[in-house]
């Protein structure tokens, strides 16, 4: 299974993340090796109570990684979770998006489509 983030406004997270393991019993879904949604028992200090997070990898100048905990959403239920933004209220990336599931057949579908639908599309009226 695969989930589509959109609308959150932290640079990078939107995209299609892809089940890749388990983490505390629960799926990891990873978009690329510096995004992903892991399920946390605790995450002290943004939750004591187990709660899924969106987390973007940054480097810094000297190539070691930092883990942004940018969005968390309380319990295990990721269809019917609340979104809260742990990003800084002066950050401008407090936006929440939303979370679509996708089975595997969906994504063959919409990579083939985009890639069919990009060539040249000219009006000759």
């Amino acid at each position: 299974m695969a989930i589509v983030i959109s609308g959150f406004s932290v640079s990078g997270v939107n995209g299609i993340y892809t089940s890749s393991g388990n983490v505390n019993g629960y799926p990891v879904y990873v978009k690329d090796e510096n995004n992903y949604l892991v399920y946390k028992l605790e995450n002290g200090p943004y939750s004591f109570s187990p709660a899924y997070y969106l987390v973007k990898v940054v480097k810094t100048g000297n190539s070691v990684p930092i883990c942004l905990y940018c969005y968390k959403a309380e319990g295990s239920d990721l269809g019917n979770a609340e979104w809260v933004s742990l990003r800084p209220q002066s950050s401008g990336e407090n936006e929440i998006g939303e979370l679509d599931f996708l089975s595997s057949s969906s994504i063959d579908e919409s990579t083939s489509s985009s890639s069919s639908s990009s060539g040249d599309s000219s009006d000759s009226s």
